[in-house]
């Protein structure tokens, strides 16, 4: 039994937590020309198994404890599943392979599918690792070691490899190790975490993105997925500007998406994720293995900055944030402690991601392989914007939505304005943030002439505004403005502050609400994380004689089981698990803890979902939505079985 790396942990927590699915699934999916040796095929993939040890390993817990089990080479098989179907079942067929549902306490989290329509000249190979085994750096070793073993396995031999320097388990006993530094004056970890505190402190928790619905208690991961192809030219250009610049072209893309959210109503202190490969050293450069890293890029859009302005902010924060990457993400979430839900990623909630290099593909003699596009709609962020270079010299450009929160009318809003955003920079390199021209010529029309009257204004949305000015409707003569940051009009459905401009003044006045304009030219109330204002929900059922009886005589044992877990004396009821410095892998031992107390079954989420002891007491004694059985004491805590 080994222990897990960090980044693992967090996806064994997903995985415990229910909520994942296949979100972390990493597929790659090939046609095929030519007759596959599926039974050569297998070997190859069994090959390589034996070689990284990370692809024949299952996930259990000790003690609440997450570890890696390393199987032996000699007793595992990975086969070929093979499919059947329709052409015109060929989409869904694939869809279905590459959302394979692990088990990672007993499945390889590696999967193997060939599927043959019928009549058709072409096969699809669908090849599905888990997340928690891989990465994007390591689909290079995976294809090279693929290739090279289905060929020697055609001429009847095993492949002939030199052994690899380090495994998968040997990095995280190394980042293992280093953690235990975290804590000592002058250690190198315990400098980046204190970079990371300063860079993060004060962050917005919950920027209000232009989202059209309110955000759920727990995310779906499903959403869609939108593609833009930026011609050579306009590309070339945007290269040229970042070359004067002196900062990547990803540097350019992050103040290109930050000024589109900024404009777009999200403020002007903005977070968004991006990875890096986290191989900073060579030995783990041919390893198989989940060794990315997650960076948070702070972006500082305040002010009145120029485009030249805005790059010079990101490039020093981004090479800062890059000068700081071994911290891993998953343990800085932990020390930082932000406010937690199930239905927001930590930290940040819009992902940045930049591809220079090709996608490696697999060689098979014989075989004609060509990688496919994968379909899919499973996203894990807010919003994903990403970029990838073109083999023909265009840039391809992805904007990814979840659909918990965004139609795909307002996703594909946002992918024209980036789209505008790039290509006025390309033109005028000098242009400040405030002077993108976002919104069409007819947008402009509507919101600051044809509805800035508020005749489309309902009397429910101004009584709900709560404005004194606006109580009995517009004055005559005063103009409705919803305005972004910089005093600019926002597009309709982007969250912008309501102004209010009165014949012959030259200033509008803010009124404090935020709103934006709908299709018809009302106004939506806003909350403060952009979601629609919606009305409060209904009073929570009283509890019954039996449950109110059961809090009573829980709720202190609860405590206690807190402050154990926690190392933290004198819990209260009131208490959140998570404001006293409990985190995921906390939460999974306090959930332990409580099934071996109170003889019930407890999920890693009634934790978040209820994080005081007196609403998980109350939670578990009315069974609550994932408790088996109704609240009883146990016999004896220390025999109760786990």
């Amino acid at each position: 039994m080994h222990p897990l790396s960090s980044a693992q942990r967090r996806l064994w927590f997903l995985d415990r937590l229910g909520g994942a699915g296949v979100a972390y699934n990493v597929p790659v999916v090939l046609r095929l020309r030519g007759t596959l040796d599926t039974e050569a095929l297998a070997a190859a993939l069994a090959d390589l198994a034996a070689r990284h040890e990370v692809l024949r390993t299952v996930y259990r817990e000790r003690d609440g404890e997450p570890c890696q089990l390393v199987l032996p080479a000699a007793e595992i098989s990975i086969p070929v599943v093979r499919t059947s179907c329709t052409a015109e079942g060929l989409a869904a067929a694939v869809t279905a392979a590459h959302e394979h549902l692990f088990d990672l306490a007993t499945d390889l989290p590696l999967h193997a599918e060939l599927i043959t329509p019928a009549g058709a000249e072409e096969s699809v190979l669908v090849l599905v690792i888990h997340h928690i085994a891989t990465d994007g750096w390591s689909m290079g070793p995976f294809m090279q070691g693929l290739s090279a073993a289905y060929t020697a396995r055609l001429r009847g031999e095993a492949p002939d490899w030199e052994p690899l320097a380090v495994q998968y388990a040997d990095y995280a006993l190394w980042q293992l190790d280093e953690l235990g530094t975290l804590d000592q004056p002058g250690s190198h970890l315990g400098s980046q975490l204190a970079f990371w505190r300063e860079t993060l402190a004060g962050l917005p928790a919950d920027p209000p993105l232009p989202a059209d619905r309110v955000r759920p208690a727990r995310s779906s991961h499903r959403g869609g997925r939108l593609l833009r192809v930026l011609d050579p030219e306009l590309w070339e250009a945007l290269r040229e500007r970042a070359r004067a610049a002196d900062v990547t072209p990803f540097m350019l893309a992050q103040a290109a998406v930050g000024a589109l959210l900024a404009r777009s109503g999200a403020g002007t202190d903005l977070a968004l994720g991006t990875v890096v490969a986290g191989r900073g050293r060579p030995e783990l450069d041919e390893l198989i293995g989940f060794l990315v890293n997650t960076l948070v890029l702070r972006t500082d859009l305040s002010g009145d900055p120029s485009v030249p302005e805005l790059l010079e902010r990101v490039r020093g924060s981004a090479l800062a944030a890059f000068a700081h990457q071994e911290l891993p993400f998953d343990r800085l979430v932990e020390e930082l402690a932000p406010a937690r839900t199930l239905g927001r990623h930590p930290l940040f909630q819009v992902l940045l991601l930049w591809e220079s290099g090709g996608d490696p593909n697999l060689e098979l003699p014989g075989v004609d392989c060509r990688l496919a596009d994968i379909e899919t709609d499973l996203v894990k962020f807010d919003l994903e914007f990403g970029f990838a270079e073109r083999p023909d010299g265009g840039l391809l450009m992805l904007v990814g939505y979840a659909g918990d929160l965004f139609d795909r009318a307002t996703a594909e809003a946002l992918s024209d304005r980036l789209l505008r955003v790039l290509t006025q920079v390309a033109a005028d390199p000098g242009v400040r943030v405030a002077d993108l021209e976002l919104l069409t010529a007819e947008e402009e029309e509507l919101v600051s002439r044809k509805w800035s009257g508020g005749e489309g204004v309902t009397s429910a949305v101004l009584a709900a505004l709560a404005v004194p000015e606006l109580a009995a409707g517009p004055p005559p003569g005063t103009r409705l403005l919803v305005l972004d940051p910089y005093g600019r009009p926002t597009a309709p459905g982007m969250p912008g502050l309501l102004h209010l401009l009165a014949e012959g003044e030259a200033e509008p006045r803010p009124t404090g609400a935020l709103v934006s304009w709908t299709a018809t030219g009302d106004l939506l109330p806003r909350r403060p994380d952009g979601a629609p204002a919606v009305q409060p929900s209904a009073a929570p059922a009283a509890p019954t004689a039996d449950a109110a009886l059961a809090d009573d005589r829980h709720t202190e044992l609860v405590c206690e089981l807190f402050g154990e877990v926690l190392g933290v004396p004198g819990i209260e009821p009131e208490d959140s698990f998570f404001d006293l410095g409990g985190h995921s892998l906390l939460a999974s031992r306090l959930a332990n803890r409580l099934r071996q107390a109170l003889g019930v079954q407890v999920t890693v989420a009634a934790v978040f979902e209820h994080p005081t002891p007196a609403a998980l007491a109350r939670a578990l004694a009315t069974g609550g939505r994932r408790a088996r059985r109704a609240l009883r004491p146990a016999n004896s805590p220390s025999t109760q079985p786990s």
